[in-house]
């Protein structure tokens, strides 16, 4: 009986080892995300993995750049803060992709390797 539990628990430790040295795998892509306050500084820059099946906010949250979102509503989710930077209230975080605007929310972003996402504070009173 001390034989076969024996034999199990190296069983154990070396499908454990296989585990550990299984490389992980390798991304499809890497975006990079840019955030900028209002004045146009920049706060943060980040190259990201992603994979198939990602969608854009799994990729931001993957970010470690603190992003906060709000409940799903409608039209998905909107970026509240990043990096710790909270919206005043007449704020709102921009986002643009590849230096042009997106029409879009980040809930139905699409992206592909290389592209460079810059986020933005923009005050709507201000023209």
């Amino acid at each position: 009986m001390k034989k076969a539990l024996f034999i199990l628990a190296l069983g154990f430790l070396f499908l454990g080892f296989l585990g550990a040295c299984t490389p992980k795998a390798e991304s499809d892509g890497t975006i990079t995300i840019t955030v900028l306050d209002i004045n146009g500084e920049q706060l943060g820059s980040k190259e990201v993995d992603f994979y198939k099946g990602d969608t854009f906010v799994q990729v931001l949250e993957r970010s470690d750049m603190d992003f906060v979102f709000s409940a799903p509503g409608e039209y998905g989710v909107s970026v509240l803060e990043i990096l710790n930077t909270t919206l005043g209230d007449t704020e709102y975080w921009s986002h643009s992709i590849n230096g042009d605007y997106s029409m879009t929310g980040v809930s139905s972003q699409e992206f592909a390797d290389g592209d460079v996402f810059t986020f933005q504070v923009i005050d709507w009173t201000v023209s």
